[in-house]
């Protein structure tokens, strides 16, 4: 190639992750520089979007985002198959796209969600979601933009069952009505250290790797899976059609590299995720808790919806959350955006 690799990537320990982790290395093998084009949230940029929509050469190569929106991607018609990369058969079972043939995009790895606390405030974690409603935490608690992950937990708060869902959320919406005025203004996490630095909030739904990065820059948080469970998603990469054959080529290189064991080990490790190739043996020291799986395919303990449930309704699920808690009186909790 005759320029760098364009890859979307989020910021933050994300984004070091990847480049340390896959991006540098990928370079150091093939000589491929590779950009990393920054991204906020877990809606896809409109620039992507409206290129290949019109049929335009798309502003990036490889696409490192959430599942739920690649599922979507894939089903419009948007990615570039990845069939016969030979890594696809290390992987676990999970990593094969629910929903759509063949294989449109590669799920990475398994990322989980945790309570976080700040360890002043509790000398031992708290033991169930419930802690959310207690009134000492009122507009000190901070989730996701559009309750992102949080669908599952408010449904078991709730006395609902996960298997309900997507036919009866009555469960999860009472829980959001319930807790609504306990929540500061919800964020992604790029920028929360300097809130929690503050002390302006003492609990959290966050991404494991995000609380593990907090630990990294010094806070005095911890973690804890309560005991009705832990949400978890996954993370995917696909190429965008549009592209140039050997551009193509070279993104398909990228992803099978990224997917590949020993990069699969590194990443993951940095990251604090589950890798999905069954072969990289190595885990985060997150992992030695045993409230976490080590098996990708394990769902003990895990509050699970398919990720093509959650493609399909996930955006009806964040209007309604946010409709629900649009008229809460609290205050803001940070505002900086961040990665999933």
């Amino acid at each position: 190639m005759q320029r760098p690799l364009r890859v979307l990537s989020w910021a933050g320990v994300w984004g070091k992750a990847l480049c340390d982790g896959v991006s540098r290395p990928f370079h150091e093998a093939t000589g491929v520089a590779v950009e990393a084009v920054p991204h906020v949230g877990l809606r896809l940029p409109d620039a992507l979007g409206r290129a290949l929509e019109a049929d335009r050469e798309p502003p990036v190569d490889v696409v490192w985002c959430n599942t739920s929106p690649a599922l979507r991607a894939a089903r419009r018609g948007w990615c570039e198959p990845l069939d016969g990369a030979p890594v696809l058969r290390e992987l676990a079972d999970r990593a094969r796209p629910p929903g759509v043939d063949g294989w449109p995009i590669a799920q990475t790895y398994v990322v989980h969600y945790v309570l976080v606390y700040r360890r002043a405030q509790y000398s031992a974690p708290p033991d169930s979601w419930h802690v959310l409603e207690r009134a000492e935490h009122a507009g000190r608690i901070v989730l996701y933009p559009g309750g992102n992950g949080f669908y599952p937990v408010a449904q078991v708060m709730g006395g609902g069952r996960v298997s309900d869902l997507p036919r009866n959320l009555a469960p999860c919406w009472a829980t959001v009505r319930r807790i609504r005025r306990q929540l500061a203004t919800p964020s992604y996490s790029i920028g929360l250290s300097d809130v929690i630095r503050r002390g302006e909030i003492d609990l959290a739904y966050r991404a494991l790797p995000n609380v593990l990065g907090f630990q990294a820059d010094g806070l005095d948080v911890d973690w804890t899976a309560p005991r009705e469970g832990i949400a978890e998603t996954t993370d995917a990469m696909w190429i965008p059609r549009g592209l140039a054959p050997d551009v193509a080529a070279c993104a398909r290189a990228y992803i099978s590299f990224a997917l590949s064991a020993r990069v699969q080990e590194r990443w993951c490790e940095q990251l604090g995720a589950l890798p999905l190739n069954r072969d990289a043996r190595g885990r985060s020291r997150a992992f030695e808790r045993s409230s976490l799986p080590r098996d990708p395919d394990d769902l003990t303990g895990i509050l699970h919806i398919p990720e093509d449930i959650k493609a399909t309704h996930e955006p009806e699920w964040e209007a309604t959350f946010d409709r629900l808690c649009a008229d809460r009186q609290t205050p803001r909790a940070g505002r900086s955006p961040g990665p999933s």
